[in-house]
C-alpha cells in the first residue's frame, strides 16, 4: 500500500511538473512572439534596413498580383493561385519581415512584429509604405491614426486594453512605423 502511494504521488508530482513546464515555456513562447520594440528600436530598424524596404516596395507596386508575401516568399493573390518569389524571400530574411500585405489603396505593411491567435486580440507593428499617389481609401477597413508614440501606455484605450485602430508614426513622405490593434468583440 505504502509503495502504491509513492507512485501515485511521483506520478502526480511528474503530471504537476509536466503541466508547470508546458505553461511556463507557452507563456515565454506567448511574450516572445508579442514583443513588440519600443519606438527607437523600431526606427533603428527602418534606418538600418531602409534601402531593402524600398526596393521590395519597390517590386512590389510592380507587382499586380501580390496581396500577401508569406516569411517563405510565397506571393499569394486573391486567387488560389501562389507562387515562389525568392528575391522577396531574401528582402524579408534581410528586413526580418515575417509577412508583407499589399493593401487596395496602395499602401504596403510589412510586418516585423507581434502576435495574433483565433481566440485573443491582435497586435502587430512594423513598417508601412504609403505612395504619395495612393488612393484615400482606408487600408484594410483601418483610418492610420497619426501618434507621437507606438508605446501602448500612449495610445487611446477601450476596456483596460489599447483600442482597436491602426497607428502610425511618420518617419518619411511615404514611410511610417505602424501598429495594428484588434481586440476580440
Amino acid at each position: 500500500m505504502k509503495t502504491t502511494i509513492k507512485i501515485v504521488f511521483y506520478v502526480c508530482l511528474s503530471a504537476a511538473g509536466l503541466a508547470l513546464i508546458v505553461a511556463v515555456g507557452a507563456f515565454g513562447w506567448i511574450r516572445w512572439q508579442y514583443h513588440l520594440p519600443n519606438d527607437r528600436q523600431a526606427r533603428q530598424q527602418f534606418d538600418s534596413h531602409r534601402t531593402e524596404f524600398i526596393r521590395f516596395a519597390s517590386l512590389l507596386r510592380q507587382d499586380s498580383t501580390a496581396r500577401l508575401v508569406d516569411r517563405n516568399g510565397v506571393v499569394h493573390a486573391y486567387t488560389n493561385q501562389a507562387r515562389e518569389a525568392p528575391e522577396y524571400r531574401d528582402l524579408m530574411r534581410r528586413t526580418g519581415t515575417k509577412e508583407v500585405y499589399v493593401r487596395p489603396d496602395g499602401s504596403i505593411e510589412f510586418q516585423l512584429w507581434g502576435f495574433g491567435c483565433a481566440t485573443c486580440s491582435d497586435t502587430f507593428e512594423g513598417m508601412r509604405y504609403f505612395p504619395i499617389d495612393g488612393k484615400s481609401q482606408t487600408s484594410g477597413g483601418w483610418v492610420p491614426k497619426l501618434v507621437s508614440s507606438l508605446d501602448s501606455e500612449n495610445l487611446p484605450k477601450e476596456k483596460g486594453a489599447v483600442a482597436s485602430g491602426l497607428y502610425v508614426i511618420q518617419l518619411e513622405p511615404e514611410w511610417s512605423i505602424y501598429r495594428l490593434e484588434t481586440q476580440d468583440p
